[in-house]
């Protein structure tokens, strides 16, 4: 699971990305840290099941109510089958 982001991340809070199966936080998450420069960020350590018919969404929780908090440029991950 990977998020880009274009800018840093402000230096009030952290930006908390998750995934979400059938409306349940997993334990597959990305933390960007208060004050984070731009950049790739990864979590290849977690896995999720996802059965057929499961529903999969992605929840964006900006911690740090400030205007210049990142942004994110693209998000990517990848289901396999098992």
């Amino acid at each position: 699971f990977y998020v880009v982001t274009n800018c840093a991340q402000g230096a009030g809070n952290s930006f908390v990305i998750t995934i979400r199966v059938n409306g349940v936080n997993t334990a597959v998450a990305i933390t960007i840290v208060a004050g984070a420069a731009a950049a790739t960020f990864s979590d290849t350590v977690n896995t999720t099941n996802v059965a057929a018919g499961d529903k999969v969404s992605v929840e964006f929780a900006n911690n740090d109510g400030a205007n210049n908090s990142a942004r994110i440029y693209g998000v990517s991950y990848r289901l396999v089958p098992q």
